[in-house]
């Protein structure tokens, strides 16, 4: 049983173990899992972000992780993300299934309002898993002098 200060998030593309982003991630990793619903998601940009945009129904059932994550946890994550700031992700919750044991969570997911999309901008896509390549694509954006670091 969940209290209030644990929080199940579905990670699909940085912020997956062994991927650019992971040291963020300070959850619990709990299960592979996919999406219930499939959802476009691609590589996109000039620093080849990783982008599940908010359409349910279109696109893959995508495959990451399901990690457990503490209210400081989500905080990095919400931070790294740039949950209601302009151009960064929105957080909200969908269905994830365990690949499995079938078991069915409802889980935080980060995803980009479908307004957003810009064929042009897409490097690779829809795909239903960020794999290595990709990460090695993929450009960190440039930390902020004035910003306090992650630990």
């Amino acid at each position: 049983m969940m209290s209030n200060d644990k929080h199940f998030v579905f990670v699909y593309g940085t912020l997956k173990r062994g991927m650019p982003n992971s040291k963020i991630n300070v959850g619990k990793f709990k299960a592979n899992v996919r999406t219930v619903e499939k959802y476009p998601f691609y590589i996109v940009g000039e620093r080849f972000s990783a982008k599940m945009y908010d359409s349910a129904g279109a696109g893959e059932e995508v495959s990451g992780e399901l990690f457990e994550v503490d209210n400081d946890g989500l905080a990095a994550m919400d931070k790294l993300e740039r949950v209601g700031q302009a151009g960064g992700y929105g957080r909200k919750t969908i269905e994830v299934v365990d690949e499995n044991s079938g078991q069915k969570y409802a889980a935080f997911v980060y995803l980009v309002d479908q307004s957003e999309f810009s064929q042009e901008l897409v490097k690779s896509g829809p795909i239903k898993e960020y794999t290595s390549e990709h990460a090695a694509q993929y450009i960190p954006s440039q930390p902020d002098p004035k910003k306090i670091p992650f630990k």
